[in-house]
């Protein structure tokens, strides 16, 4: 707690689309996520998984840049903003 309050202090957060400070991802630049353009559930030719979908445009240089930081530089506070993507993405799919 005392690590993330220091790290704030020093290196406010900013968000990764549009630099507004204090968000690692404003809701304006959230609500300007594309989904990918194909919504077809794509099959796959093994036994245990059946469909697959896909939740994200991965040319949207925004998208693909949450991915880049949440994998490879391990910024764990995407991960919320992620699932509230696919989920998004996945409640539009069941209407």
């Amino acid at each position: 707690m005392l690590k993330k309050i220091l790290l704030n202090l020093f290196f406010p957060l900013e968000c990764l689309g549009c630099r507004t400070e204090g968000f690692l991802l404003c809701e304006n630049c959230f609500r300007q996520l594309k989904f990918s353009s194909d919504n077809r559930t794509k099959y796959l030719k093994t036994p245990d998984i059946d469909k697959v979908f896909i939740a994200g445009d991965y040319e949207d240089l925004l998208l693909a840049k949450l991915i880049k930081k949440f994998k490879y530089d391990f910024i764990i506070d995407l991960g919320p903003l992620l699932a509230r993507f696919l989920i998004t993405f996945w409640r539009g799919q069941q209407e």
